[in-house]
């Protein structure tokens, strides 16, 4: 027999969208193979370098450094150049014997110690630039490291729905097979029963996901720039126990007990905050502004040094030139107008600056005491249900559930076992979630004391 050609039919319109969808999906899921993932300490990094505020601190650094040399100069010399003492009549430079043209320079000298003090309160300003640096570094680290720990928490909690909606949809299945096979109405009402948690474990997880996205959303504008995508974005990968075992053992010792660390070791500790080293800089510049105002005091000299020329006289006769040199003296004879004021408002912005600085130690001292205080109350929590609370009631699931297989429980009792045990889960990770983020808080009180590096991990 011979075989027979058929020619090639045209591809349907439905066959077109399928092998579309199909290479669309195929495309989508290289992307997701390729995409970056993300740790934490990259995000920090990433954060630091693409922060403009950094970037203008730094401008700010370099332009007072230059200013502060340039205010440590003396002022340029004065050019003295006129004609004096020339007759109005004729105008005539030998007529009179004191016409003379003169070529002079000025100088003006500082008042006491006045430069010096400007050169060294801008270099003060240039250090407190410098400290804000290292406070920006602090606060983006904090932020997205709880920026990284809300989405690494929402990503956790899918993870853990994910895996009981299998679980649920176990049981759907396990009452469609009963309900198939038996005419109870008691069946019916099971089967509605799954079908309905599963409807809301779909819920759940969709708003879990939206929550992700918000976090990764708000961590995205940080750490990449606009020709990059949120979508784009993974978390790696943390062996999570590890990771928060590091993160305590980088408290200080005897930290969580309140007898052993009182509230004097924590403001001793806080004084190497960058926050605190920025007031202690302001006010290092406030007393060097009350010094420099106490050289409005002394007397300000101006130097003079000129050289007259003259023509000879009419009859040809030489006439000497004249050389003279002078001071003027500024007398501050009446200070209290003037320089008195300048020096109240002057040790004044030094009270504010010192007070300012005494109350941001109090607040950090009181913030630093709350979350040690909440880390004390979830690390109790966490050890509740490590020992107890999750090995309870997942054996209550399982009973629950094995009961149930064997006709001899109520499905109601199955749901809500599990749905306990689920909640649970979720508990537990949203307390380790929380430990992350108090110790994030207490290392960015802390810098010189606590590694961050243990709570940010590798």
């Amino acid at each position: 027999m011979t075989r027979m050609n058929h020619p090639r039919r045209p591809l349907s319109c439905r066959q077109i969208i399928l092998w579309f969808v199909t290479a669309i999906m195929g495309l989508w899921s290289t992307l997701g193979m390729t995409s970056n993932q993300l740790s934490l300490a990259e995000a920090i990094q990433q954060a630091i370098r693409l922060d403009p505020v950094l970037l203008m601190t730094q401008w700010d650094q370099t332009a007072l450094e230059s200013e502060a040399d340039a205010a440590g100069q003396w002022q340029d010399p004065a050019l003295l150049l006129e004609m004096a003492n020339l007759p109005r009549d004729t105008f005539d430079l030998d007529q009179e014997p004191m016409t003379q043209i003169r070529v002079g320079l000025m100088q003006t000298l500082p008042r006491g110690q006045s430069l010096p003090l400007r050169r060294q309160a801008l270099m003060q300003q240039a250090t407190a630039e410098q400290w804000r640096g290292q406070l920006r570094r602090a606060d983006i680290r904090r932020a997205v490291t709880l920026e990284w720990l809300d989405a690494w928490q929402a990503g956790q909690s899918l993870r853990l729905i994910n895996s009981d909606r299998e679980l649920f949809q176990y049981l759907v299945e396990v009452v469609t097979a009963q309900y198939s096979s038996s005419l109870a109405d008691a069946r019916q009402q099971d089967l509605i029963r799954a079908e309905l948690e599963l409807i809301r474990l779909d819920d759940r997880l969709t708003d879990l996901a939206m929550q992700q996205q918000r976090a990764l959303a708000r961590l995205s504008a940080r750490v990449w720039d606009s020709a990059q995508s949120v979508s784009h974005i993974e978390l790696a990968d943390r062996d999570d126990e590890k990771h928060l075992e590091a993160a305590l053992n980088a408290l200080p010792d005897g930290f969580l007990n309140s007898d052993g660390i009182d509230e004097a070791i924590l403001a001793e500790w806080l004084m190497d905050h960058p926050a605190l080293n920025v007031l202690d800089q302001s006010i290092a510049i406030r007393e060097t502004e009350v010094d420099l105002v106490r050289q409005q005091y002394r007397p300000q000299w101006t130097l003079r040094a000129t050289y007259g020329y003259r023509e000879d006289d009419r009859n040809g006769l030489d006439r000497p030139d004249f050389l003279s040199v002078g001071a003027t003296l500024d007398l501050p004879l009446f200070p209290s107008r003037r320089q008195d004021r300048r020096r109240d408002a002057a040790q004044a912005r030094l009270g504010s600056s010192e007070t300012r600085r005494w109350q941001q130690l109090r607040t950090m001292l009181g913030e630093l005491s709350a979350h040690r205080e909440h880390l004390k109350g979830l690390m109790s929590r966490r050890a509740l249900y490590q020992q107890r609370l999750l090995t309870e009631i997942e054996q209550q699931a399982s009973a629950s559930l094995n009961a149930y297989t064997h006709d001899d429980g109520d499905f109601s009792e199955v749901v809500r076992a599990r749905i306990d045990a689920l909640n649970a889960g979720i508990d537990a990770l949203n307390i380790d979630a929380s430990i992350l983020k108090s110790l994030a808080q207490i290392a960015y009180f802390l810098p010189a004391v606590m590694a961050t590096e243990s709570v940010e991990g590798s």
